[in-house]
């Protein structure tokens, strides 16, 4: 019998970036757990790089690429294979599948967190020539608005290019930064921008979070421990996001109807929380009372009446105030506070789901997966599995 031969893939992903390099561990994540017999073509470059020579010639069975411009997006479809493309950068173009993080997702955990550190002011920065970045700011923005408060936008007209010098691009957004309101949340398109939002700030000596608090999307290592201090950021799945288009490649070779377009989105993970957004805007004393109180429990719970009892006032004044200034009841910011916890336990440590559930003060493991699934749509056990492919470091101190 005649041994079928193996599809080959070519991987137009590139490895200067930590999300590019998270989505090819994803893509070869697949291959090893389902044992596909792929021959795969990956060559290492920028995500701004030209198509590389050889994909002229190039003769196989599928692309899954980041098709970051119009001129790699005609070269892949020359070859006449299904393409699955794993950054949303281009309008969907016909025959090409998509798989991609949920920016409206990102976008409304961007929100809830800078809401929660008590803004009442509002900011994005990114460019307009990317789709991802179009749809973060424009689900941000409705939900500032949705909220009644403000949101200042400054876009640039061109995607950032790696090689541009940081600084330079920077002093374009400084006077920007200083006509803004101030004490307010910045939301940047990723963490390339928010790493610029930061030297920006530093040049127009503005002081972060006290000023202005920064958050990025990707958790890229790189640009958040660079930045001074070091930025917090929306977590994505990366991996997963690998796994799940190398997925969608395996369904469409192997099934008949190739033509039907694929379209999938991965949630974010949570936030990460560095000193760009520690901190708590609010002159309410017994708001930030009841904050710091929860966050500093634990696992422990405590009941509402128990913390406004301990604060000093009444529970239904309590809860106005705090919901006036965090967005969320005080019952929802200790449910937060103990989901931060299991996700930290999950990606650092090998503890069952079930320990983790009792140490993080759920009590049983179904609560703690209701909680998973209402708040991060993914499972305990998913959401371990996609974190400890994100980075060795150990992920924590997480709000969403």
């Amino acid at each position: 019998m005649k041994a079928t031969a193996p599809k080959r893939i070519a991987l137009l992903v590139e490895s200067s970036h930590g999300t590019g390099r998270d989505i090819v561990h994803g893509v070869a994540a697949f291959l090893r757990e389902q044992g596909c017999d792929w021959l795969v073509d990956h060559e290492t470059q920028r995500l701004e790089g030209s198509p590389p020579a050889w994909l002229a010639k190039w003769r196989g069975d599928g692309v899954i690429a980041r098709l970051h411009s119009e001129r790699v997006a005609k070269a892949v479809s020359r070859l006449r294979v299904p393409v699955v493309d794993v950054l949303n950068a281009l309008p969907p173009a016909p025959g090409v599948h998509q798989a991609h993080v949920d920016e409206a997702a990102i976008a409304r955990l961007a929100f809830e967190h800078l809401r929660s550190l008590g803004l009442r002011q509002f900011a994005f920065c990114g460019p307009t020539d990317r789709v991802w970045a179009l749809q973060r700011r424009d689900v941000f923005t409705a939900a500032a608005t949705e909220a009644n408060m403000p949101v200042h936008v400054y876009e640039f007209s061109r995607h950032l290019r790696t090689q541009e010098l940081a600084s330079r691009r920077a002093e374009r957004l400084v006077k920007w930064l200083q006509t803004l309101p101030r004490p307010i949340g910045v939301l940047a398109a990723n963490d390339s921008y928010a790493w610029l939002v930061s030297t920006a700030c530093r040049l127009a000596g503005l002081t972060v979070p006290a000023d202005v608090a920064i958050l990025g999307v990707d958790n890229d290592e790189v640009f958040c421990s660079l930045a001074r201090p070091p930025l917090s950021s929306i977590v994505t799945a990366t991996g997963r996001l690998g796994l799940e288009a190398a997925r969608m490649m395996d369904a469409i070779l192997n099934e008949r109807d190739a033509g039907k377009r694929r379209h999938i989105m991965v949630p974010p993970l949570g936030v990460k929380i560095r000193a760009s957004t520690d901190t708590l805007a609010t002159d309410d004393e017994d708001v930030t009372a009841a904050v710091q109180l929860i966050r500093g429990l634990g696992p422990e719970k405590l009941s509402v009446a128990a913390i406004a009892e301990a604060v000093g006032v009444s529970v239904s004044t309590l809860q106005r105030r705090f919901r006036e200034t965090v967005g969320h009841s005080v019952h929802e910011e200790s449910i937060r506070h103990r989901l931060r916890i299991a996700m930290r336990l999950l990606s650092e440590t090998d503890l069952s789901i079930l320990a983790v559930a009792h140490r993080a003060g759920f009590g049983h493991q179904e609560y703690l997966g209701r909680v998973f699934k209402s708040r991060l749509r993914v499972t305990p056990a998913e959401y371990r599995k996609s974190a400890l492919s994100r980075s060795a470091e150990a992920l924590s101190q997480f709000r969403g």
